[in-house]
């Protein structure tokens, strides 16, 4: 589902799938932000959640490095 909502297959990178009323609202594609930056993306996730008033939203990242 997520290549045919952003138009290509992800390769290293985190998407973001924001939900109301049972319906895609948006969908972001960012490159995986560095550790060092995980505040402020999760405050960006937080005010287009809030912008599109979601009710839910799926975090899906796209990489072949193995987690630690």
């Amino acid at each position: 589902m997520i290549p045919y909502l952003i138009g290509f297959h992800p390769d290293e990178d985190l998407v973001t799938v924001f939900v109301k009323s049972g319906r895609v609202r948006l969908t972001t594609r960012t490159d995986i932000p560095p550790e060092s930056a995980g505040e402020e993306f999760a405050e960006w996730i937080a005010a287009l959640a809030k912008r599109e008033g979601a009710e839910g939203l799926a975090l899906v990242a796209y990489s072949a490095a193995s987690l630690p």
